[in-house]
């Protein structure tokens, strides 16, 4: 396989970070576990781009195509550098970030910030995910209720 720069760079880090991965001429596959799923890993790599996409492992059911549609959608407006995709025809979530670079040089720490965000955010996000797949309550319901147990407890005596 003739590696170019950046796929050697990539595969480098993960080396060094000690990733177990599949890699083929098109993408570079990582399972692992994190929290409570499954998360796998695609990266997509080009000369002038990098994508990461993080896919959950939640079946979705076309009962709740709209109501996980409107969430990933309440939740996307929420972040910067990257969004979550709902994809119909293999019916699964992924996180999908990446960068595109004309007239610069891919580097370890930028490729390490475009892979650990795309995890991070898809992990950090899947029991909301799963609390909406598993239940009734809305989209809006379901992020409110998020954000109210991350708020911090004040004491009001």
């Amino acid at each position: 396989m003739n590696m170019s720069n950046n796929r050697k760079l990539i595969e480098d880090f993960l080396n060094e970070e000690g990733w177990v991965y599949e890699a083929d001429e098109e993408s570079i596959a990582i399972d692992f576990q994190a929290g409570s799923c499954l998360i796998s890993v695609l990266i997509l790599e080009s000369e002038k781009n990098v994508a990461v996409y993080s896919r959950l492992p939640f079946t979705i059911e076309e009962n709740k195509f709209s109501v996980i549609s409107e969430l990933l959608h309440r939740l996307n407006d929420t972040i910067i550098n990257g969004s979550f995709v709902l994809d119909y025809n293999n019916e699964v979530i992924e996180y999908r970030t990446g960068i595109s670079f004309v007239n610069l040089k891919l580097s370890k720490e930028l490729f390490e910030n475009i892979f650990m965000t795309s995890i991070v955010t898809a992990d950090m996000n899947a029991k909301l995910i799963m609390t909406v797949l598993s239940t009734e309550i809305s989209a809006k319901d379901a992020i409110e209720a998020a954000e109210a147990k991350e708020a911090p407890q004040t004491n009001t005596d």
